[in-house]
């Protein structure tokens, strides 16, 4: 089985991840239980093929992906993906959670609504500010909050809480060790349990623990060594694979009609175990083009992104929960296919989450949000229009659309990074908001316009 960032709903993998940068109510300073070494791993790694520019790659693994300690001792975990979040979870005897712990009464999907309704009829209906509130499906607390204490033992459900390194809160994690086994960590947004023998696949770590005394196979230092060398490995593979990915795309394509059709990749998922990593952009990010003719968009390899055009939807919301703490929201809008096949220079528009080619079928079965393999948009005004993943833009994730009057000649654009990246502090404002307990936050990263 590949490797790909996953996002799980039930007990089926789909595609990529929810990339929500979502910060987690601290702990207090964790010690370990019994003396002994404390050693040291890397969640996640970002990878910046772009001077100045936000990460373009993510490789979402463990570093080390196996670990042995000895009873007594303890493993710190610091986050080192960027703005793309992880989370360090032991099930013990707990199945792999959902994503969503189920949506309200009332709401699509909910006991009065049936599942999520489909696409809005227009291009502005629908959008933000277009008659009320997004409906919302509640994040169920074992996904994203953290759980349990500061040590494990192979009997309970453990959860750091979702973490990105580049915001305000949390940086580690750090769980003592107090009886001998093995054991599998996990980060929920990047992996998931196949549906026949629930084995989980995707970012997953071994630690073994040993009895005490027992001699260690390898020390810090050379595990230190080996991270290195393989995040070094990873760096070039993704220049490699960036090259690949601008190949899998063409330019454009002459339709009956004397317009054009230009194509343009959504982001990029390697294919090799090895190196498990994803490109959190457009290719080409840039397209200019005559009144009348079409973008599609397709995902090549898959992954979890959209294209919306217009005013970007709110896309999580943290109010206090039943038991007063943080609860998330997930705001439907961002999965949801909006608005018709024509831009008429304003209005809102989703392509809703992409599968990769021929696999809608297969990754619909256990998603809670229609996937699209493709999707197309014709422009019928002039301008100049921004197009977004609204689920990876604070990355760098999204590019412009120029439309002239017919007749002028369009072209693709020279690939370039969008300037998503100066948003990224505002996922600090939802990171403090789960840390402090906060409700009635939401993360709206900002308005698009032309």
């Amino acid at each position: 089985m590949s490797r790909k960032l996953r996002v799980i709903n039930s007990s089926v993998l789909v595609a990529s991840m929810l990339a929500l940068a979502v910060g987690v109510r601290p702990a207090a300073a964790s010690q370990p239980s019994q003396a002994g070494t404390n050693w040291q791993v890397l969640v996640g790694h970002a990878i910046s093929t772009e001077q100045g520019k936000p990460a373009s790659w993510q490789s979402l693994r463990f570093f080390p992906e196996t670990i042995t300690v000895n009873q007594g001792d303890s493993i710190t975990w610091k986050f080192n993906g960027g703005l793309e979040p992880h989370n360090v979870v032991f099930l013990g005897p707990d199945p792999f959670p959902d994503m969503v712990a189920g949506p309200p009464p009332g709401a699509p999907g909910g006991a009065a609504g049936g599942p999520p309704s489909g696409p809005p009829a227009g291009g502005a209906p629908g959008g933000p500010g277009a008659g009320g509130p997004p409906p919302q499906l509640p994040g169920n607390p074992k996904f994203w909050n953290r759980q349990g204490g500061n040590s494990y033992d192979g009997s309970q459900f453990v959860n750091s809480g979702v973490v990105a390194a580049d915001t305000p809160g949390p940086k580690e994690y750090m769980l003592s060790f107090p009886k001998a086994g093995t054991y599998q960590a996990i980060c929920t947004l990047h992996s998931g349990p196949d549906p026949q023998s629930g084995k989980v696949f995707g970012m997953t770590q071994t630690v073994v623990v040993q009895a005490p005394g027992s001699a260690a196979p390898k020390t810090q230092a050379q595990y230190d060594t080996e991270v290195s060398s393989l995040m070094k490995a990873e760096e070039a593979k993704a220049l490699d694979l960036e090259v690949e990915a601008r190949k899998l795309v063409s330019s454009s394509t002459t339709n009956a009609d004397g317009t054009s059709t230009y194509h343009v990749g959504v982001g990029y998922e390697s294919q090799d175990p090895q190196f498990p990593l994803s490109y959190v952009r457009f290719t080409p990010p840039d397209v200019s083009l005559n009144v009348g003719d079409t973008i599609e968009w397709t995902a090549p390899t898959g992954g979890f992104h959209n294209v919306v055009f217009g005013e970007e939807p709110t896309l999580v919301d943290v109010v206090p929960g039943p038991d007063g703490q943080p609860q998330v929201l997930l705001n439907l809008i961002n999965f949801l296919p909006t608005g018709q096949p024509a831009h008429t220079g304003s209005g809102f528009y989703n392509s809703g989450i992409f599968t990769a080619p021929g696999t809608a079928a297969q990754a619909a079965a256990g998603s809670p949000f229609p996937l699209t393999e493709k999707y197309s948009l014709t422009f019928t005004q002039p301008g100049r229009f921004e197009f977004i993943c609204s689920i990876h833009y604070p990355q760098g994730m999204d590019g412009f659309v120029t439309v002239g009057g017919a007749g002028g000649g369009g072209t693709v654009g020279m690939p370039r990074t969008g300037n998503g990246g100066n948003e990224g502090w505002l996922y600090g404002l939802l990171a403090l908001a789960l840390a402090l307990g906060a409700g009635g936050t939401a993360l709206r990263l900002r308005k698009v316009v032309k």
